[in-house]
């Protein structure tokens, strides 16, 4: 015979192991969607319905889509870049490295929040220092031509190498312009088209 006080807290704990249980699937789903199913083959509602879960739930990948949904006007809501910020910052604490980038670029262009260049720079160096390659390629473009940061062409090439050697086509085609022209580097046409055909 169980006691009635243990055979509750056995109710419970099966309670919380459920909603574990569907709070995962429902996670899960949001994980293996990838951007054009949510645009395409799921309607705009239940897509920003599943990542909103997925964002109050912690799961990083939900609070950039729905950061990029404001942001961009996707998903069924109005362009709010201000609302997309605060995702984003939480995508970007839980590792998302895409909502990390696109959080860069809103801080260094000011767009839903007062421009900050030096946690821009911040965030790019971080994001490409674990590899986003896009992030890299910012970096080096805005090193390269002093939008928002100091220019510093040094900085600019590794950058812009590192972007390339992480397979990031742009981050290739920017580094070709600097050995081109020769600015930061020493000019090499050869090397440059080498990159170019990366």
């Amino acid at each position: 015979d169980v006691e009635p006080d243990r055979l509750e807290l056995a109710r419970q704990l099966l309670d919380l192991v459920v909603v574990q249980v569907v709070f995962e699937r429902e996670c899960l789903k949001v994980r293996q969607l990838d951007e054009s199913a949510l645009l395409g083959t799921l309607d705009e509602v239940r897509a920003l319905s599943l990542s909103s879960f997925a964002c109050e739930k912690g799961e990083a990948i939900g609070c950039r889509r729905v950061g990029r949904a404001y942001f961009s006007g996707l998903l069924g809501v109005p362009r709010d870049p201000a609302r997309a910020v605060p995702k984003l910052r939480k995508a970007c604490a839980g590792g998302d490295l895409e909502g990390c980038d696109l959080l860069a670029h809103m801080t260094a262009e000011g767009q839903g929040t007062a421009p900050d260049p030096a946690l821009a720079e911040a965030l790019y160096v971080k994001v490409c220092r674990a590899g986003g390659a896009p992030s890299c390629t910012h970096l080096g473009v805005r090193y390269a031509t002093g939008q928002g940061f100091a220019r510093d062409l040094e900085s600019a090439v590794l950058s812009l190498q590192r972007a390339c050697a992480l397979g990031h086509a742009p981050g290739c085609v920017e580094l070709a312009r600097l050995y081109g022209t020769g600015e930061g580097v020493r000019r090499d046409e050869r090397y440059a088209v080498e990159l170019l055909q990366r």
